[in-house]
């Protein structure tokens, strides 16, 4: 079955790991560069499709299709972008250069995540060091890769959660909302890693690559 085409958000997080986008973006995803993320994607090589934003961090590009707004607005410029990215028909977004920088943009970003999620919108944040994404919706099953650190974040009120091949698993446990009870879960060496199943509520997964 072939992949669900892409929209590849690039933001201006001066933290971007220009080198992992470039190897990260595949040849068919439609590419979004954010305000200063224009500067990213040139950086990596990337066609851009679309440039939007209020470009205060960097100068508007006069050789691509360019959506700009005003500086003072009520939505951030990479919002904008998913915004665009679902007129034109797309559901599954990820986002490079969306952490780090700014806290307040990660806390945004992380709301923009669960926000899209209520609307049937897959919108993930991915970066050379973490990978972020929320699952929502009851028995939603997600795959953690073998070998890495992890944590589960409960948000909005109680969830209710197994974890199958982790160092610590989990079956039908009540993780408290916004408590740092599913911080740092290891998957196991094997294969197959770990098993994140929600049975009840809605989940931040953060994956961290590096530790």
């Amino acid at each position: 079955m072939a992949e669900i085409k892409r929209c590849v958000i690039i933001g201006a997080s001066p933290d971007t790991d220009v080198d992992f986008i470039r190897n990260a973006v595949r040849r068919d995803d439609f590419v979004i560069a954010a305000d200063g993320g224009v500067h990213h994607a040139r950086q990596a090589g990337l066609t851009v499709g679309l440039a939007i934003g209020d470009f205060d961090s960097g100068e508007a590009p006069d050789d691509l299709e360019t959506l700009r707004y005003p500086v003072e607005k009520d939505y951030t410029d990479l919002e904008l972008a998913v915004e665009q990215g679902i007129e034109r028909g797309f559901h599954r977004f990820l986002i490079f250069g969306g952490t780090g920088g700014r806290l307040v943009h990660t806390i945004m970003n992380i709301m923009l995540m669960f926000r899209c999620a209520r609307r049937g919108i897959e919108v993930s944040l991915e970066d050379s060091d973490i990978l972020a994404y929320v699952m929502t919706g009851a028995e939603t099953v997600s795959r953690i890769p073998p070998n890495v650190t992890y944590s589960v974040f409960s948000v909005g009120g109680d969830s209710i959660v197994s974890e199958i091949g982790a160092k610590y698993p989990l079956d039908h446990h009540v993780l408290p909302g916004f408590e740092s009870t599913g911080v740092s879960g290891v998957s196991n060496f094997s294969q197959d890693g770990a098993e994140v199943i929600l049975h009840q509520g809605n989940l931040l997964i953060v994956i961290e690559k590096n530790i």
